[in-house]
């Protein structure tokens, strides 16, 4: 009965159902932007988390394949530690 009579002071467009990947969490949207995503902290910190970590393997991935281009034109693969140092 709560729900329900929080429902009817707020609105349904206020009714969300959470982001995350695998919640079947739902919330009542209070913020004043109406922007809220996620049923719970806990929820928004580990997509937050997955997103960040997805990132860097994305970025880890093509800085190993993609060579950089430095002053002159001159292409270069930060692949090896040494590569700066023996001008390769």
């Amino acid at each position: 009965m709560g729900l329900a009579v929080r429902l009817t002071d707020v609105g349904i467009d206020r009714f969300g159902i959470c982001q995350a990947a695998g919640c079947p969490g739902v919330f009542i949207d209070t913020s004043t932007s109406n922007t809220r995503r996620y049923c719970s902290e806990r929820c928004m910190n580990r997509a937050n988390v997955s997103a960040c970590r997805a990132r860097k393997r994305g970025e880890d991935e093509g800085a190993a394949k993609t060579p950089t281009t430095i002053g002159h034109g001159v292409a270069r693969s930060f692949g090896s530690p040494l590569s700066g140092h023996l001008g390769l």
